[in-house]
């Protein structure tokens, strides 16, 4: 038992040694833009959160095993519509950004409402 738990300690201990180097990019290798900066710290404060949270828990009784399972499921079946509307909500969020910015040119749509004003 001993073993184990330093072995999967020893992997979560690298895995956010990595995710935090990533981050620092400290030579300049990744030339990371500034939304997959803000992506890796997302990253790594998600991952610290479940190492803290959900790592950690053990089942004392089938009670809270049939409790932890009953709320996997759940979890499962209200998270995947969630992030399907979420991934649908920004797809076309972007899709009505890019079709402003190239069919409706602000400063000539400006020009025309400017010049047909009385």
């Amino acid at each position: 038992m001993k073993t184990n738990l330093f072995f999967s300690e020893s992997i979560i201990a690298t895995l956010l040694i990595v995710l935090l180097l990533s981050f620092l990019n400290p030579f300049d290798l990744l030339m990371t833009p500034p939304f997959l900066s803000m992506l890796s710290i997302i990253l790594i404060a998600i991952f610290g959160l479940f190492v803290a949270v959900v790592w950690k828990e053990q089942v004392r009784d089938e009670r809270e095993g049939l409790h932890r399972m009953l709320a996997g499921r759940l979890a499962f079946l209200v998270g995947n519509p969630a992030l399907l509307l979420l991934f649908w909500g920004v797809r076309f969020f972007l899709a009505v950004i890019v079709t402003y910015t190239t069919v409706v040119n602000p400063s000539a749509y400006l020009a025309v409402i400017g010049s047909s004003a009385p």
